[in-house]
């Protein structure tokens, strides 16, 4: 059973804090990670920052994998039916509405945000366009309703 991480390891070293480094990449000028190799790593084991004992850890451990064994079939089978479905990798949209909707001010993207209102992104992400105006959901698609069926 594989992971990494605090939620998965039940200690905290140097490793687990920074376990890759940035490099220069061969192609273009930016940094990309790289996985630190074993032997540069410093695993320093910290007992007193661990959240539950070890006796218990280890036994929801062997759990974890007891549930992975059983069920890797139906795992398995899951993941191969979402791959071939092409619906699962498009990141399908909150509102018919968005990505038809823009800012009046400065031309962004309205997009549906908490609350089921419509804002200007560009106000929300950075406030770079001062309209802090919202437009409820229901009201919006009301009036595009209403105005698809008259004309």
């Amino acid at each position: 059973m594989g992971g990494s991480g605090i939620a998965t390891t039940n200690s905290i070293s140097d490793a687990d804090l920074e376990p890759v480094a940035l490099c220069e990449g061969p192609v273009h000028c930016r940094r990309v990670p790289r996985v630190n190799p074993e032997s540069d790593r410093i695993v320093t084991e910290v007992p007193e920052l661990r959240i539950v004992d070890d006796q218990l850890w280890q036994a929801v451990r062997a759990r974890q994998s007891e549930i992975a064994e059983k069920y890797a079939s139906v795992t398995e089978a899951v993941r191969e039916h979402h791959s071939k479905n092409k619906l699962n990798g498009a990141r399908r949209p909150k509102s018919l509405l968005s990505g038809l909707i823009f800012c009046g001010c400065c031309g962004g993207p309205y997009s549906l945000r908490d609350a089921g209102r419509f804002a200007c992104l560009s106000h929300i992400a950075n406030k770079s366009c001062s309209n802090s105006r919202t437009i409820p959901r229901e009201e919006l698609e009301n009036a595009c309703g209403a105005a698809s069926r008259t004309g």
